[in-house]
């Protein structure tokens, strides 16, 4: 990037330090400048964080959903054991019942 390209606040801000001056005021100058810039936000850097923030839900949701899919697959393991045991001691009840 040439300087210039750089803003005025910019361009100050390389000249004081190629210079070796402090420069605070120039850094309050360039924040000013940053917050003045964010204040005119377009409608598509509106619509982006928009996108962020759907893709945000989105992941949160697929966490969510990979978690009750583990959940499920437990149960469904739990619930395979208790039928396995369900069956054996039937199995005992019909053999002392004769």
């Amino acid at each position: 990037m040439a300087k210039d390209d750089l803003t005025k606040a910019q361009r100050d801000l390389v000249d004081h330090i190629e210079a070796g001056q402090q420069y605070p005021k120039l850094v309050k100058i360039l924040m000013e400048e940053n917050k003045a810039l964010k204040k005119n936000r377009s409608l598509d850097t509106m619509d982006e964080i928009a996108y962020r923030e759907l893709e945000q839900k989105h992941k949160e949701v697929q966490e969510a959903l990979a978690n009750s899919l583990e959940v499920n697959e437990s149960h469904q393991k739990l619930n395979g054991k208790l039928q396995v045991r369900m069956a054996e001691l039937e199995d005992d009840n019909q053999k002392i019942s004769k």
